[in-house]
């Protein structure tokens, strides 16, 4: 057994405090405690590609992935995604989905929850 992997380890401890699909608006609230409760956590590289984007090494669970926004935005950006997901014609690529994300936070960039 390698050093580090014993149950109870340091290591072990961060890997369950890692970011994941079930802790992530936790840690996102943890960062920013004024974040309105009934507002979104959202993921700027959505979860339905969340396996595409661990193969490319991203944790789209990461806070540096999500953004908080209020729920009508929430609702177009997701429609954002949808329509573009139907128009590739293909499985999207991780640079894709990147690429796809930044125009979307260039278009709502200005509601996202600040400090």
């Amino acid at each position: 057994m390698l050093q580090g992997e014993k149950t109870g380890s340091i290591i072990e401890k961060n890997k369950t405090n890692a970011p994941n699909g079930g802790n992530y608006r936790r840690l996102f609230i943890k960062e920013f405690p004024n974040f309105p409760l009934q507002d979104q956590v959202h993921h700027t590289l959505p979860r339905k590609y969340e396996k595409t984007m661990e193969d490319y090494g991203i944790n789209i669970h990461e806070n540096r992935y999500l953004r908080g926004v209020e729920y009508k935005k929430h609702i177009n950006i997701t429609n954002l995604w949808r329509n573009w997901n139907k128009s590739l014609g293909h499985a999207a690529t991780a640079e894709e989905v990147i690429e796809f994300a930044k125009r979307i936070d260039e278009q709502f960039g200005e509601f996202w929850y600040k400090k």
